[in-house]
């Protein structure tokens, strides 16, 4: 269950951070084909699939494993990778957010879109910032003690 929670949490929040990255250039060239940008979505989801999985099976394999998402005493390499991992994840998400919130206030945009797609923009992300604050919160956790018992 170990590996599968956290694989499915990854994917997760990889697929949650395309949907900011796609509305992102959506704005920035709404004519360019969205099927174009799949395939590098789905090679973008492989890769977190692939690091996901290879990490957390290299540290199981390695170290074994108990009932604890994050084993402190046995995976503090795999957390830190995990630690970057999350953070990088959520620069790909507030970076494209920023940028949408930057061009839908540009002169040009009427003031009904801009309220509608910024409020449900900014929603939909509380909602996936909480959850990558989860992830963030439980790895933090660990890592202080892992410092505390060095």
């Amino acid at each position: 269950w170990k590996v599968a929670t956290m694989i499915t949490t990854y994917m997760h929040l990889a697929a949650n951070s395309i949907i900011f990255i796609d509305l992102y250039l959506t704005l920035k060239n709404p004519f360019y084909p969205r099927e174009k940008r799949v395939s590098r979505y789905n090679l973008f989801l492989l890769v977190v699939f692939i690091f996901s999985a290879i990490n957390i099976i290299y540290s199981i394999v390695t170290s074994g494993t108990n009932l604890n998402l994050y084993d402190k005493t046995r995976q503090s390499t795999s957390i830190v990778l995990f630690v970057l991992f999350t953070s990088v994840l959520y620069l790909f998400t507030v970076v494209p957010t920023l940028l949408v919130i930057f061009k839908l206030c540009r002169k040009g945009t009427s003031k009904k879109l801009r309220a509608k797609v910024i409020r449900r923009h900014l929603i939909f992300f509380s909602i996936y910032i909480l959850s990558i604050l989860a992830v963030l919160e439980d790895q933090y956790d660990v890592i202080t003690k892992i410092i505390e018992t060095r």
